[in-house]
């Protein structure tokens, strides 16, 4: 068992449910729900975990954690509007083809 495991045992499951870190600022899920009701769905999208304040396995995560989901949000949302930008100049592409004389 590493130290970060062991450390999560010694504390009865009050460390982050994805690094395990119990040293850092930690947020429950219902405290992460209220501030943001969408981000417990987002982590699980991201970590591929599920949260449950009924769970017997911690439901607290930290802020780096956390963080890491809101950045991933935010690169998520840059890339379908760099999406957009492709697909309109892909479609630009496309038409500047049809209308170019053939030799």
């Amino acid at each position: 068992m590493n130290s970060a495991a062991a450390a999560a045992a010694n504390n009865n499951m009050d460390c982050c449910r994805t690094c395990l870190t119990v040293r850092s600022l930690r947020l429950s899920a219902e405290a992460i729900w209220h501030i943001d009701d969408s981000m417990l769905q987002d982590i699980k999208r991201y970590y591929k975990i599920q949260i449950n304040e009924r769970d017997k396995k911690t439901t607290w995560m930290c802020e780096k954690c956390i963080q890491n989901v809101i950045l991933w949000r935010e690169r998520l949302k840059m890339a379908l509007k760099n999406q957009l930008v492709i697909d309109w100049l892909a479609e630009k592409a496309a038409s500047q083809c049809k209308n170019k004389p053939q030799p």
